[in-house]
């Protein structure tokens, strides 16, 4: 399926652009690949910071560990261009903002309040209405300055598990009263990712963000079983965020651990 440029989505979303903040250089498609490719490659081959690309369909959307996001026709799906933080370990931090971002943008357009799935789905009661995956852009090889691509996927169209119920896993479409002014929601996520760019070099706004996650945490308090990315399973009751944003757990054992890189397989 060919991709298919879509330069009226880029004026709708900035005509509802709010007023007094800063601009962005944007890029709109019909449909296209992954919006995060097509990021990268605007800004590799015109340094685009802050920018970013917003599409209503993605044939090759993807997720973490390089999973498939299902990305049928109606949705919102976009990637941001922003600078890197200068301690670039910290790049990590814009993706957690972005949640908070999609969040505080749903609820503004009279949507329901979603909840923050560690690491990085938005779930509106058992269903996961959104995605977010974060890559930084540095290094050799790599286009200077280094930037930070945050990818966002919602689910304003059709039940993604339609399209491919094995793939799109619990996802489930973002019921509102009415349709989705996606243009609107497109512009609300992208100037408040703006405010909130700041947390990769300040603690104060970070530890804003790490609250307002926690207070929204899926299982906070309740008995889990995550699977790390190496192999091991580890399992016991959530605590809550750490300083850096990985997931605090007191195994069984009562031994505090600290989860970087993993994912919830079972919480009771």
């Amino acid at each position: 399926m060919n991709d298919e440029p879509g330069p009226e989505i880029a004026r709708a979303v900035a005509a509802a652009w709010p007023a007094g903040r800063r601009r962005w250089a944007l890029q709109g498609w019909r449909r296209c690949d992954s919006t995060m490719d097509r990021a990268r490659a605007w800004h590799a081959s015109e340094g685009v910071r802050p920018g970013a690309v917003v599409a209503w369909h993605q044939t090759a959307g993807r997720g973490r560990l390089g999973r498939r996001f299902v990305s049928p026709p109606g949705g919102l799906y976009l990637t941001a261009v922003l600078p890197a933080p200068t301690r670039l370990a910290q790049a990590h931090r814009l993706g957690l903002a972005a949640a908070v971002a999609v969040r505080r943008a749903v609820a503004a357009l009279g949507g329901p309040e979603l909840a923050f799935d560690w690491p990085n789905d938005l779930m509106s009661g058992k269903g996961k209405v959104g995605g977010i995956l974060s890559e930084l852009i540095a290094g050799p090889g790599q286009p200077e300055p280094p930037v930070t691509l945050v990818g966002i996927g919602i689910n304003t169209g059709p039940d993604p598990r339609v399209s491919d119920a094995a793939a799109a896993g619990p996802a489930a479409p973002l019921v509102m009263d009415g349709p989705v002014d996606r243009a609107r929601l497109a512009a609300l996520v992208l100037t408040d990712l703006d405010a909130l760019h700041q947390v990769g070099d300040r603690d104060g706004p970070w530890r804003d963000v790490l609250a307002q996650l926690e207070a929204c945490l899926v299982a906070g308090g309740r008995h889990v079983t995550l699977r790390l990315h190496d192999g091991p399973v580890v399992s016991g009751r959530i605590l809550g965020l750490s300083a850096d944003g990985a997931l605090r757990v007191l195994t069984a054992e009562g031994r505090p651990v600290e989860v970087r890189h993993g994912e919830l397989v079972r919480s009771v």
